[in-house]
C-alpha cells in the first residue's frame, strides 16, 4: 500500500498534496507557513483524534524548542488560513486544556502522481521526498515550483532540476545568492550525481536514485 505521505487529502473545499506542498480551495493556491503546512498534515493523517500539545511539540517542533505559544499562534494561522471559526469549528476543534482535534471529514487519501514510484531520482529536503521523473522541476518560493522553498534567501524561481533518463542537471536561474553543489557554487548548468549535496540559502537538499539508476553526466 502506498505511505500516506505520498498522497492527497480532500476535506470540505480543500484539497492537500504533500508532495508539491500545496494546499488548494478549488483551482486557488493557499499559501500556508512551513509549520502550518506540517499541523494541517499531521492534523490530517489522524482526524477524529484528540491531540495533545506535547505530541504537537514532539511531532512538528522536532528542530526547535518551543512552548504552547508557539502552538496556539500557529493553530490560529492555520484556521485563518482555513476560514475557520475556533468558536464555531469546521475543522479544528479546541479541547480545553488537552489540545485539538480534526473534526471534519477526510476523503479517502487519493493517490498522487501516478507512477511516481517508478521514478528514478528524487530530492530529499528535511524529511521530504520529491520524485524527479523525465522533464523540469523548478526550485523556489513560487507556487508553480515543483520543490518549495521558504528560506528568505530563496528567489521565486531559484534553480532548476532537469532529468532526461540518466541525465539530471541543475541550473541557477540568476538567484541573487545562488546556489551551490557540494560547496561549489553553480556558474549555468552543472550535472548532478546520486548523493549530491544541493545547498540554497541554508537549505540543504540530497539527489539520489530510488531504483538504484546511477545519473550520468550529459553528453557533450
Amino acid at each position: 500500500m502506498q505511505n500516506q505521505s505520498q498522497r492527497r487529502f480532500i476535506f470540505g473545499a480543500f484539497t492537500l498534496d504533500p508532495v508539491s506542498v500545496e494546499l488548494r480551495r478549488g483551482e486557488e493556491s493557499i499559501s500556508l507557513r512551513p509549520k502550518c503546512f506540517d499541523l494541517l498534515l499531521y492534523f490530517l493523517q489522524n482526524p477524529g483524534r484528540l491531540i495533545a500539545k506535547d505530541e504537537l511539540l514532539q511531532k512538528i517542533w522536532t528542530d526547535v524548542i518551543v512552548n504552547e505559544g508557539t502552538i496556539n499562534r500557529t493553530v490560529t494561522a492555520l484556521r485563518s488560513s482555513l476560514d475557520d471559526d475556533a468558536e464555531n469549528p469546521t475543522y479544528i476543534e479546541t479541547v480545553s486544556r488537552r489540545g485539538y482535534k480534526f473534526i471534519a471529514a477526510v476523503e479517502a487519501p487519493e493517490a498522487l502522481n501516478p507512477g511516481s514510484e517508478n521514478a528514478d531520482f528524487a530530492v530529499i529536503h528535511n524529511k521530504r521526498e520529491f520524485p524527479l521523473r523525465d522533464g523540469e522541476h523548478l526550485i523556489g518560493r513560487g507556487r508553480d515550483v515543483a520543490i518549495p522553498l521558504y528560506g528568505s534567501a530563496i528567489s521565486r524561481h531559484h534553480a532548476r532540476i532537469v532529468v532526461s533518463g540518466t541525465t539530471v542537471t541543475l541550473e541557477d536561474l540568476g538567484s541573487r545568492n545562488g546556489t551551490c553543489v557540494n560547496g561549489t557554487r553553480v556558474i549555468g548548468s552543472v550535472a548532478l550525481q546520486s548523493g549530491d549535496e544541493v545547498c540554497i540559502g541554508e537549505d540543504r537538499l540530497v539527489l539520489w536514485s530510488r531504483s538504484g539508476a546511477t545519473a550520468s553526466a550529459p553528453v557533450k
